[in-house]
């Protein structure tokens, strides 16, 4: 086991990788260096026999310190359907509308949409909503309204208003079922399920995530980000169901590897954890 460690702190150090997932990895090795001190001391006991009830309060902070610290230096834990690739947040965003919009038959909605992109690229995002607020007052085609609403809906996201994000993916979902876009709907589903995920609501996250999969059963996507909202309400079983079927769906989902080993980490299965966080980093090593 010991060999094992060591193998991963040279492929850390050799690669480099993700605060977030470094941070992972080495809590999870703590925690395993700590039972396997438990089995020198006596082998006769296994670590539940003898972890104390202050240690396994410890590892309860522990793990509760690995979920923070993922949040804050990695954003790409709730995949969000949208406009762009954020290579220095990760955030993995799935489609860009920017192409949707620029077919529209009004030529000042192209422009201020384009605006506003660039205005969300530079995080500047109340300047973004401005813009496309002022796209929705003279866009008509309820498939692109839909798709201005999702945008205001991840600046809200972004800006950490979540409940102004719900009411925008709410909008966006009404003008996708007047469009009768099935893909927009399940991704507006996904996206709104992120945001009652922030605000604490996992039963409404959930319930979003799996309309979304109703509607395609085949969405990694979503199948992972609602693992990410059992495995924050402390259902790891379930969550590690999704991150696998995530993982079968698209071997290259980097996310769900990632938070799958959280879920193990947080269910005990430590190794296994490190197996996924291992992965995480030979599939994205930055």
């Amino acid at each position: 086991m010991f060999e094992k460690i060591k193998k991963i702190f040279d492929f850390i150090y050799l690669k480099g990788v993700a605060i977030g997932v470094t941070v992972a990895i080495i809590i999870v090795i703590g925690a395993l260096l700590k039972n396997s001190i438990i089995k020198l001391i006596n082998p006769t006991e296994t670590p539940d026999n003898v972890i104390s009830k202050e240690t396994k309060s410890q590892n309860q902070i522990d793990s509760q310190h690995l979920k923070t610290q993922k949040i804050e230096s990695d954003k790409s834990r709730w995949s969000l359907l949208g406009l762009i690739v954020h290579e220095t947040e990760k955030t993995t965003i799935i489609c860009d509308y920017q192409d949707g919009i620029a077919q529209s038959s009004n030529p000042n909605v192209v422009r201020m949409f384009a605006e506003g992109r660039e205005h969300f690229l530079k995080k500047e995002y109340p300047q973004a909503i401005s813009l496309y607020d002022h796209c929705l007052e003279i866009e008509s085609d309820p498939e692109k309204r839909g798709a201005i609403h999702i945008q205001i809906g991840i600046c809200y996201y972004f800006l950490g208003e979540n409940e102004k994000s719900v009411n925008s993916y709410t909008t966006a979902l009404v003008e996708a079922n007047r469009a009768d876009d099935k893909e927009g709907i399940a991704g507006t589903y996904t996206n709104r399920g992120n945001a009652y995920a922030k605000l604490d609501q996992y039963d409404k996250a959930i319930a979003d995530y799996t309309k979304a999969l109703d509607i395609n059963p085949e969405y990694a996507i979503a199948f992972s980000n609602r693992g990410n909202a059992y495995s924050d309400s402390g259902n790891y079983e379930t969550a590690i169901a999704d991150f696998t079927k995530a993982i079968e769906i698209n071997p290259r989902l980097v996310e769900a590897y990632y938070n799958r080993g959280t879920a193990y980490s947080g269910s005990g299965n430590y190794e296994t954890a490190i197996a996924d966080f291992t992965k995480a980093i030979e599939i994205n090593p930055r």
